[in-house]
């Protein structure tokens, strides 16, 4: 009854708002967070981070390639076999057609902790201030050409560091919720969507047509973006 009683929606995706190093301080994203929660983008936050300066797929194949990984699949939502750092970078640099993508991996940063270091999480807790402590865990996100997590809500406050590479990102509000598709992933610690969001509407409306209903922002980010 409500797919019937809603049109879809032909312009859907919105930009999502982008400012400038600067523009934002603690006060301010805290008030953003406290009075119109959204997504922001700071383009160039992390240019100057050695993160950006010397990782790549080659940098952790070299350097960190015996460290054993868990990663999602297309045949699986966790693969933990065992897999070497080295072998993964290998199958993304060749173009595997499973979408391994690693993804939550934080265990390499307890290992070594110069990866810590690197990723500049001090300059980003002192911009974050009293306003959130969350950044303190750091996880390491690993993907080629077309992978990537679900839809899945985020429990906290999430700083995304973009590093190597383009990543997409699409978000829809939590009051649309129920147009999501949504289950308990993982034994219940998440929840994540059956929603396709690179189908074509065709496809999402035999599906999950309430999805063709609500809006979505989109963004890509370049290396340095938060």
């Amino acid at each position: 009854i409500v797919v019937e009683a809603l049109p879809i929606l032909e312009n859907d995706i919105a930009p999502i708002e982008c400012v400038e190093p600067g523009d934002l301080d603690s006060a301010k994203l805290a008030e953003i967070f406290r009075t119109n929660v959204r997504p922001i983008v700071i383009r160039g936050f992390a240019k100057d981070h050695d993160c950006v300066k010397l990782w790549t797929p080659e940098f952790f194949k070299e350097r960190y390639g015996d460290f054993r990984i868990f990663y999602s699949s297309t045949e699986n939502l966790v693969n933990d076999d065992g897999t070497r750092l080295a072998d993964f970078v290998d199958g993304v640099i060749a173009g595997n057609k499973n979408r391994a993508y690693i993804e939550n991996l934080s265990d390499i940063f307890n290992r070594y902790p110069e990866l810590h270091d690197q990723a500049g999480i001090a300059r980003i807790g002192q911009f974050l201030g009293d306003f959130a402590s969350y950044h303190r865990i750091a996880q390491l996100f690993i993907g080629g050409l077309g992978t990537g997590a679900v839809y899945h809500c985020a429990n906290e406050l999430n700083c995304f560091i973009n590093i190597y590479g383009q990543k997409q990102w699409y978000f829809v509000h939590p009051k649309y919720a129920a147009a999501m598709s949504s289950t308990n992933f993982n034994k219940g610690f998440f929840v994540g969507s059956f929603v396709k969001h690179n189908a074509t509407k065709r496809y999402i409306e035999a599906h999950s047509p309430l999805y063709n209903r609500v809006p979505k922002l989109r963004i890509t980010l370049e290396p340095g973006d938060m």
